[in-house]
């Protein structure tokens, strides 16, 4: 049943799963656990909170996928649910993330560190959190990080491919200038 499986396309499984089919759904739920957390993870910041919503996306994916319309991808009909539960529960925290900001100093990586390879690449999606807007860190991360396409990257943050681009122009013109500082202040 799992190599059948495993041959379904998303579209596929979830109209097993409308139809009233748990095992579906599981495929599904293994096929993009990773990467909905991960999503989550990188615009939260805790793997205990990502594991919790992560599980909340999913729940709400199977409670709602009456609502799931085959003309979108399924992977993108998932990332909007994932980034509207982040967005929830960012704007739930942010009073006690503002509080605790104002009584610490923030720590910028030293660029030394977060450029010196592949395995520090997390530290370079940390610094480009930390110098552009949410939006813009949720469309550089889906189209750099998970690979979506322009359109389905689009359809995933709400907005229109052109307001996409705009967004991924101005984020990386940002980060070009903070990167810019950066190694000025090394020589």
């Amino acid at each position: 049943m799992a190599k059948q499986l495993n041959k379904l396309t998303d579209i596929e499984l979830a109209r097993h799963v409308q139809a009233g089919s748990n095992c579906h759904f599981e495929e599904l739920l293994l096929r993009h656990e990773r990467g909905i957390y991960n999503f989550i993870l990188s615009r939260i910041g805790c793997a205990e909170d990502a594991e919790d919503l992560t599980l909340k996306v999913f729940l709400k994916a199977y409670n709602n996928i009456a609502k799931y319309n085959e003309k979108y991808s399924f992977t993108t009909w998932l990332y909007c649910i994932a980034r509207r539960e982040s967005a929830s529960f960012y704007r739930a925290s942010q009073p006690e993330m503002l509080a605790i900001d104002e009584n610490s100093e923030t720590e910028i990586p030293d660029p030394r560190s977060t450029f010196c390879g592949q395995e520090d690449i997390e530290d370079l999606w940390d610094l480009v959190r930390e110098n552009v807007s949410g939006d813009q860190f949720s469309a550089l991360w889906l189209r750099y990080r998970e690979g979506m396409s322009l359109k389905d990257t689009a359809k995933a943050i709400g907005k229109s491919q052109t307001s996409v681009k705009v967004l991924l122009h101005r984020a990386r013109k940002r980060l070009a200038g903070k990167l810019s500082k950066i190694m000025k202040t090394e020589t």
